[in-house]
């Protein structure tokens, strides 16, 4: 066992490294026996020479005997055996065996801290296969590419030293910091990640509460692959007893640590967060391992605890975020003025009350603030903005209206209005009260003004509208084309990159089809152009 697992120890370094030429070969083995055990043959003879000699010590091996050469301390640094990603420590563990399904690095991520695995900080690796992975990546690149970046091994290099490592995933941050340094425009989608080597692709191992493998893989997919959060690590139910309570009615339970740590039997780290959750029924503190599911908690928890302390103050709320009688009419193309209301509610009470407070003080501080706020004033500019936005969309609507009552048989005019009505319900959807922020709601007021003047000077020259929107028309298809392209890998920078595109392309139909109106900032087709390349450098 003991000569067993020296062995062990250097075969793991070989595979940290990738190497097969640290272990001795087996004849050192043989001769290392055989110069200790002449005459031995069988269990009895054995026994005798051990005794003879007092004991196994002389058939121990030591380090030395295993080893070629000793790895540079560095080498073995750049394959770490933990990596750091997100709010978890993880284990790594090394397999040099290619064309096996566990060749590579394998993390291993406890079902529960799924959720809590920054997806693109996979794609970096470790940094002893970050040199290898880039240089794959360019080498796999369409050549119209690929002989922009050569020498590869010199661009390597450049990458390695220069570009900054952010929280983004790597085929993101190469595409910035070529175009940035090298002038190189390639797009996200250009690099070759499926065809890179298994062993240059983070493998998973999602665990369960007792540590076994429950799913393994290449795919971040696996990474939604959790159990419910009911299920605690092995040995916290006394953490259970201690944090968590039911019934809650106001803040008497002190402060709530930001987290617990721990290990479970078997050595793995885990961690807890204790947080409120609030439900129809009652207000309770559970111990949560997922930190988004826990976050979420907590900021409805504490939601739930000042709408009971400021109950009277909500009722008074109500009926001040009540719209104006006149708007009975405009307000059916929403659901309703109820409806309407119902969001404002539920919109104001969110954002005054909806925080991750974990400390008494912040709580009652809080409170305090709220209460010289006088809550149930609070939401008017909100309400006002609301109303404007109605008001702008009947607007539109009348204008549509008038120029169907004028019964053109035209196709191209009934084709024009459906594109209006289509921006129409794409810019003002039925919940456009909880979707926009109210910086947000002033803007839509602008489009709709620039809509509805779109209406008037289009059936006049229908030509010159159909003019202005080829101007406009290329860049709805690449928003298109981005929209269709977004899953569940999609970066939340994209995401926001793709949304700020969106709203670009408003403020340029503002220009073009309404330039009284007057856009937020500058706005051009050389702008446009240039937020495509943006996005397309991201995944």
């Amino acid at each position: 066992q003991h000569n067993a697992g020296l062995v062990e120890a250097v075969r793991n370094m070989e595979d940290r490294i990738r190497r097969r030429d640290i272990l001795v070969d087996d004849e050192v083995l043989v001769a290392f026996y055989k110069e200790r055990l002449p005459g031995v043959f069988d269990m009895r003879t054995l026994k005798h020479r051990i005794r003879k000699k007092g004991g196994d010590r002389f058939l121990r091996l030591d380090r030395e005997m295993l080893i070629r050469y000793t790895p540079d301390p560095d080498v073995l640094d750049q394959y770490p055996r933990q990596l750091d990603l997100g709010h978890r420590v993880l284990t790594c563990d090394y397999s040099f065996e290619p064309g096996t399904e566990a060749d590579g690095v394998t993390v291993t991520i406890p079902a529960e801290s799924a959720g809590d695995v920054p997806r693109q900080q996979l794609d970096w690796l470790v940094p002893g296969l970050l040199n290898e992975k880039i240089t794959a990546l360019i080498k796999g690149l369409p050549k119209a590419y690929r002989v922009k970046l050569v020498p590869v091994a010199d661009t390597v290099q450049t990458i390695l030293q220069e570009m900054p490592r952010e929280r983004e995933s790597l085929p993101t941050a190469l595409s910035r910091f070529l175009f940035q340094r090298l002038k190189v425009d390639v797009p996200a989608a250009a690099w070759p990640v499926d065809a890179l080597p298994d062993h240059l692709k983070m493998r998973l191992a999602i665990t369960d509460a007792k540590g076994r493998v429950v799913a393994s893989g290449r795919d971040d997919s696996l990474l939604d692959h959790r159990e419910s959060d009911l299920l605690l690590p092995a040995g916290t139910s006394a953490l259970a007893r201690r944090w968590e309570r039911r019934g809650i009615t106001t803040w008497d339970f002190g402060d709530l640590p930001d987290m617990l740590t721990g290990a479970d039997g078997r050595g793995a780290p885990w961690r807890l967060y204790p947080r409120l959750e609030a439900d129809d029924n009652e207000i309770r503190i559970r111990l949560f391992s997922d930190l988004k599911a826990a976050e979420v908690a907590q900021a409805n928890g504490v939601s739930a605890l000042l709408a009971r302390h400021f109950a009277d103050g909500l009722k008074f709320l109500k009926k001040n975020l009540k719209l104006p009688v006149l708007l009975k009419r405009q307000s059916v193309y929403f659901g309703g003025m109820a409806a309407i209301e119902g969001q404002l509610f539920q919109r104001v009470t969110r954002e005054l009350f909806a925080h991750p407070i974990l400390t008494a003080a912040d709580y009652h501080a809080r409170v305090d603030e709220l209460t010289a706020l006088r809550v149930h004033q609070c939401g008017q500019d909100l309400r006002d903005v609301v109303v404007a936005v109605i008001e702008a969309h009947h607007e539109v609507r009348c204008r549509i209206t008038e120029v169907e009552k004028k019964r053109i048989a035209a196709p191209v005019v009934g084709q024009f209005l459906l594109t209006l009505k289509n921006e129409l319900t794409r810019l003002v959807p039925d919940n456009f009260v909880l979707l926009y922020d109210r910086q947000r709601l002033s803007h839509v007021v602008r489009y709709l003004s620039a809509l509805s003047i779109r209406v008037q000077r289009g059936y006049t020259d229908l030509e010159k509208d159909r003019s202005r929107e080829s101007l406009v028309a290329p860049f709805i298809e690449q928003l298109k084309r981005m929209l269709q392209s977004l899953d569940s890998s999609t970066s939340v920078e994209k995401r926001a990159a793709v949304e700020a595109f969106f709203w670009t392309i408003e403020e340029y139909k503002v220009s073009i089809f309404a330039q009284e109106v007057g856009t937020d900032g500058p706005v051009s087709i050389k702008r446009l152009n240039r937020m495509i390349g943006e996005i397309e450098r991201m995944v």
